[in-house]
């Protein structure tokens, strides 16, 4: 009986003993499934997020506002985190640094960050900001012709879009650019300096004319108008491109995200052009700005998301120009800055240049 009880004892040990190692081996096996399901989630999840950096200003950074403040990221299936920054050249070294996947800005712009080595290509571009580029002038200064401006103190900011206007209206009025009293300084202090009298001229981007304007300021030109002489006329000085722009390598490694975001940034386009004033409350919010303000701003904007043919032309006489007058050193081909495989594939309807 005492060796029944015995044997009964040490089967029933042995079970339990090949229970728990077998579930221990399951756990084990639950567990590592568990760490090799989570790894290849982070894998694909680190896939579909970007970081995209902007100017908050509303040529640069309208759609992405838009787009993320209405969903479209999440709707198509990509993490956008945007960081706003309003130095150039801080936007320069945070993608040579590799700390951004996409960025926004002008194609003048993306030419000079060719010129000086950045690898990058263009995939998409957003707008002709092409108005918003301007100077204004002090209403106690008597402009009778053109060529009196070589009379006056241009505030300007080295290596500006807006300088490529100015140069093409002295071509055109015979006006000599290098006898314009040039003083380089950054746009706030062109503001000071405007309001002081120190300079007669403000030349840069908006909101500054906007601000300049109201302080008694009156409209000298933009990229696409001009009242120099008194009388208001349209004039094709400046036709400037906002763009999408990544480091060559994202367009192979990000190209699924970058694709969802381009469909998403397309949705905020078509919404911006048909609910204008909802898109300028979240325009507004982002560039801390009065909404009267940057529903102005707004209006000079031209929303024509997409590659044309138009795009091209304009482009690449814009980089003629800018080599012309070395304000690049290299002669750049417009190929060779441009990748639109990504676009072609996500919004289809948007590339027309074939």
């Amino acid at each position: 009986m005492r060796k029944r009880i015995s044997t009964i004892i040490m089967t029933t040990l042995m079970a339990l003993s090949l229970t728990a190692c077998g579930g221990a081996a399951q756990s084990t096996s639950a567990s590592k499934g568990a760490e090799e399901s989570a790894e290849a989630t982070d894998s694909t999840d680190s896939n579909m997020k970007l970081k995209v950096i902007a100017t908050p200003a509303p040529a640069s950074c309208s759609q992405v506002a838009v787009a993320e403040e209405l969903g479209y990221f999440k709707e198509e299936g990509v993490d956008v985190e945007i960081q706003y920054v309003t130095n150039l050249s801080d936007m320069a070294s945070i993608i040579a640094g590799g700390g951004c996947d996409a960025a926004f800005n002008s194609y003048y712009t993306v030419m000079t960050w060719v010129d000086s080595g950045l690898d990058v290509k263009v995939i998409a571009a957003n707008n002709d900001m092409g108005g918003t580029q301007a100077a204004a002038i002090r209403t106690d200064i008597d402009i009778k012709s053109p060529k009196d401006l070589e009379n006056c103190k241009l505030g300007l900011v080295p290596g500006a879009e807006v300088n490529v206007a100015i140069m093409r209206m002295c071509d055109e009025y015979d006006v000599d650019f290098d006898a314009i009293n040039k003083v380089e300084v950054q746009p706030a202090d062109q503001l000071s300096a405007f309001e002081s009298g120190d300079i007669d001229i403000i030349a840069c981007w908006e909101p500054w004319l906007t601000k300049a304007e109201s302080m008694g300021g009156r409209f000298l030109l933009s990229g696409n108008k001009a009242d120099i002489e008194g009388v208001p006329s349209d004039v094709d000085w400046l036709t400037l491109y906002e763009t999408t722009v990544c480091p060559t390598s994202a367009v192979t490694e990000k190209a699924d995200a970058l694709a969802a975001m381009l469909r998403a940034v397309k949705k905020a386009e078509d919404y911006i052009n048909s609910n204008r004033d909802e898109a300028v409350k979240i325009v507004a919010k982002v560039c801390e700005s009065e909404e009267s303000e940057i529903a102005g701003i707004m209006e000079k904007n031209d929303y024509r998301w997409g590659v044309d043919s138009q795009y091209k032309e304009t482009m690449s006489s814009l980089e003629d120009f800018m080599f012309e007058h070395k304000i690049i050193q290299n002669d750049i081909e417009f190929d060779s800055i441009h990748d639109f495989s990504i676009l072609k594939k996500a919004v289809p309807e948007a590339y027309t240049l074939d």
